[in-house]
């Protein structure tokens, strides 16, 4: 499939999808888990104090500890991939007053336990909720180990000092989570009457219905269908291949029409008219049977029939053989002229001013 050939806008997302999910009801959401690391005696709870929402993640260290470690781990197969467009960790963050040192550390583990560290991250004034947004990926500011696979965070852990003589003291987070940014693909989805007709979506074939397909906003692809018996699309357009173009978030169905196969002991007449190569609505009369525009199907006994095409001011007369159980295809070729233009007309003045006949090319 064809990709970007230039830049569009993109929206938002989150991980998880409220962004207070992971600090707000439980300590084990279903994406993972909150786990003390050190010391073994501090304690991970919820609390009613919040920057966003009803609660946060609180930790309590008791007295003598010098530093506090504690993390959330996500599950197998919920990790992060830190390498999606504007990925960014966010949260916010509460450290007593007077009771740690003026900056924090955050370790990232990937799904191998190799280590991604940012150090001595200052919190600002104690006390009170403060924000962080820390962009996340290669040349981010992360120090990283050999190997490091940002596709799969799998851990995200806090580390922070106690200031001297180590008093007891307690941390919270709120609106823990993970932001980034998409594009909203456009889908296009193929059909047809009667199904089961095959297409081709720029080199990618299949039988209708089709998947949605995801595609590129503001790029041109090409859909055929198979020619045969193929009659229109759902817009009224006759051709095929057809182009498509589809704007960011746009999902559309487009269908292609079939003429039906004859009836048994009939055959088919297949009528359409055209001015140079655009498709018109022509007046076709069937001698001896009706008048019809086109385009038009037909259900006819098997013979040998005339038929009269007037566009405009031009007629032309076609034979037209019906076979039992076949389609026969008469297209009328007629030329595209001025609107309201009498050739005619214009010839006789011509011939009667200067004794010569003029010959009058078709308008194009």
């Amino acid at each position: 499939m064809k990709r970007l050939t230039r830049p569009h806008r993109l929206l938002m997302f989150t991980y998880p999808e409220n962004p207070d999910d992971w600090c707000e009801e439980t300590l084990t959401p279903p994406e993972g888990t909150w786990q003390i690391i050190h010391p073994a005696n501090a304690q991970l709870s919820l609390d009613a104090k919040a920057a966003v929402g009803n609660a946060s993640v609180k930790l309590y260290n008791p007295p003598g500890g010098n530093w506090v470690d504690f993390q959330f781990s996500l599950n197998d197969g919920k990790e992060f991939d830190g390498t999606k467009s504007a990925a960014t960790l966010n949260f916010f963050i509460s450290l007593q007053a007077s009771c740690w040192t003026t900056v924090f550390d955050v370790y990232l583990y990937d799904a191998a336990g190799r280590l991604a560290s940012r150090k001595n991250i200052s919190k600002g004034t104690n006390g009170s909720f403060h924000r962080f947004a820390l962009p996340l990926g290669i040349g981010q500011g992360w120090a990283e180990s050999s190997g490091f696979d940002w596709r799969f965070l799998k851990k995200i852990m806090f580390r922070c000092l106690v200031a001297y003589p180590w008093p007891e003291g307690n941390v919270w987070i709120d609106e823990f989570h993970f932001s980034y940014y998409e594009l909203v693909r456009p889908t296009l989805a193929i059909d047809s009457v009667p199904q089961g007709k095959s297409y081709t979506l720029d080199g990618v074939s299949g039988a209708t219905p089709s998947p949605p397909y995801g595609l590129d906003p503001g790029v041109d692809y090409s859909v055929y269908m198979d020619p045969v018996y193929f009659d229109h699309w759902e817009d009224g357009s006759t051709s095929n291949p057809r182009t498509i173009r589809l704007a960011e978030g746009e999902n559309k169905v487009i269908t292609a029409y079939y003429i039906s196969a004859p009836p048994p002991g009939k055959g088919t007449l297949y009528c359409r008219a055209f001015a140079n190569s655009d498709e018109v609505a022509a007046s076709v009369e069937v001698v001896g049977i009706g008048t019809y525009t086109t385009p038009f199907s037909l259900d006819l006994d098997p013979a040998t029939y005339t038929l009269k095409g007037s566009y405009k001011s031009q007629t032309k007369q076609i034979s037209a053989t019906i076979y039992e159980g076949q389609i026969t295809e008469v297209d009328f070729p007629f030329l595209k002229t001025a609107e309201g233009f009498d050739w005619m007309t214009l010839i006789l003045i011509g011939t009667l001013f200067s004794g010569t006949v003029i010959i009058i090319s078709q308008l194009q």
